[in-house]
């Protein structure tokens, strides 16, 4: 019989290998039961929803909005642009096209939102942000697959995959340019940059 090629089963936040006591799951994504207190994970609330990313996910973004939205809250309102100013630098060492793209895309996301509504005060735990980011990228695959059920696109097919490269592009513009920078250079220039990545 072969061995599995599978590694350990790890914690989202810590990277460290799960117990059998390790049961937490937030967003889907495994947390250890260290960092599930440390972040205290089990308090927050999940309840909240978010009609502007409702209504462009399928189910399977849905079904985590209420995590995704409750670790946004946490995270104070200003660091949302700490968030979009690591967008250029988040990628150079990922070779790959299509990975650093989602990547990129998920982190607009994220930076956006805790703009949009981030409620948090004092210094984010940088375990906190390294499970935003993570359900960050389950959300933005979602809006695709989102905008590839509405429609009627094939994955397999390329003028459709231009298609959806451009709906997908175009909910991250909306979502950069309703932001209010307060004619803030700093904010605006790193508006920019982003804008640069999806445009």
């Amino acid at each position: 019989m072969e061995e599995s090629s599978e590694g350990p089963d790890l914690c989202t936040v810590c990277r460290g290998e799960l117990k059998e006591t390790d049961r937490l799951e937030f967003g889907g994504a495994r947390v250890c039961n260290d960092c599930s207190a440390r972040l205290k994970l089990e308090e927050l609330d999940i309840t909240g929803s978010d009609e502007k990313l409702q209504g462009i996910t399928e189910a399977q973004g849905q079904n985590i909005l209420g995590e995704f939205m409750a670790l946004a809250r946490a995270i104070p309102r200003e660091y949302g642009w700490n968030i979009l100013a690591i967008v250029g630098q988040i990628t150079e060492n990922i070779e790959d096209e299509q990975a650093r793209s989602i990547v990129e895309n998920s982190t607009i996301l994220c930076g956006s939102t805790v703009i949009r509504v981030g409620e948090g005060e004092g210094e984010v735990d940088p375990g906190l942000l390294s499970l935003f980011l993570v359900l960050g990228q389950v959300v933005d695959l979602s809006i695709m697959r989102s905008a590839v059920i509405s429609g009627g696109l094939r994955m397999s097919n390329r003028l459709d995959e231009m298609i959806l490269i451009g709906e997908h592009n175009r909910v991250l513009f909306d979502l950069l340019t309703e932001i209010d920078h307060g004619e803030d250079p700093q904010k605006e220039l790193i508006l920019a940059s982003c804008l640069q990545k999806v445009v």
